[in-house]
């Protein structure tokens, strides 16, 4: 059967556009429009019921969730990203995200390509036995490094893979609780260097023996206090309870430490005799 430039195919009771005529409009018959128009047609249909294809020959019917349908029948994308619960961050550019809230777990921040970050506080929760954080140096993670960590008991530690430098542009200061000392540790002798003077040695305390050694040139070590102690009372050299090794003084045979009595001439008249033995202060007499 065939009207008005269509034509039937078979007796399926599908049409074909062959042509045209006046006053009608239609599509030229397609293989594939075929094929879907059969497929449908054996198709069960009901509410809330989508078509669902696999292929051209093979579709189903889907029926989607309440949720499902409320995406298809929103009006905009806001309106989906609310259905979703997507918040702000699903409109914000990869190299522009704003992250203003919440938390971050078991993510690398910076961990492929370094980068810089600015924070008004940082807390770390270090896991037990581990480092609460690494420094590593630029480009090479095996051998250079500055951590820290809290133990245990509460106490801190900072260390370093190789020299700890600890700078101040102005005064640098160590301090602890009352009655609580300052500890240093050392496998090597403490030293003290002039910076005002292109780095010259002034001081340094033998690891070993705790002999304490003033360079030939710099000028003499000098000990003051105010009110009595075991070595100057009132700014008087006092006689010493126990000896007092003489660093820096250097006898005419050129060893170090005096071997014998010297004599020095007193402010005002008179001499004062400081009495050595086997490179020891001892104590003095005037005359």
């Amino acid at each position: 059967m065939s009207y008005d430039g269509f034509e039937e195919i078979g007796s399926t009771g599908i049409y074909k556009f062959t042509g045209t005529a006046t006053g009608s409009a239609g599509q030229a018959w397609d293989a594939n429009f075929q094929a879907i128009a059969a497929a449908l047609g054996g198709l069960a249909v009901g509410a809330d019921v989508q078509a669902y294809s696999a292929n051209l020959d093979t579709w189903s019917g889907v029926a989607p969730s309440t949720d499902g349908q409320g995406l298809v029948a929103a009006d905009d994308y806001a309106a989906m990203r609310g259905l979703l619960s997507l918040g702000t961050m699903a409109t914000q550019d990869a190299d522009a995200v704003a992250i203003t809230g919440g938390s971050i777990d078991g993510a690398a921040i910076g961990g492929a390509t370094p980068t810089t970050g600015t924070f008004s506080q940082a807390t770390i929760r270090q896991a037990a036995d581990q480092d609460g954080w690494i420094t590593y140096g630029y480009d090479d993670r095996a051998t250079y490094w500055l951590r820290g960590n809290v133990k245990s008991n509460g106490d801190a530690e900072v260390r370093a893979s190789n020299a700890l430098n600890v700078m101040g542009d102005n005064a640098l200061s160590l301090w602890s609780a009352v009655g609580y000392g300052i500890a240093i540790y050392t496998g090597g002798n403490i030293i003290v260097y002039d910076r005002v003077s292109s780095n010259v040695k002034r001081m340094e305390i033998d690891r070993g023996t705790g002999e304490l050694s003033i360079p030939s040139d710099t000028v003499g070590l000098k000990l003051d206090a105010a009110g009595t102690t075991t070595l100057i009372s009132n700014g008087t050299l006092a006689t010493l309870s126990k000896p007092l090794k003489a660093a820096g003084y250097q006898s005419s045979d050129g060893t170090v430490g005096a071997t014998a009595d010297v004599a020095v001439a007193k402010v005002g008249g008179g001499t004062r005799t400081l009495h050595f033995k086997s490179g020891l202060y001892t104590g003095y007499t005037d005359s």
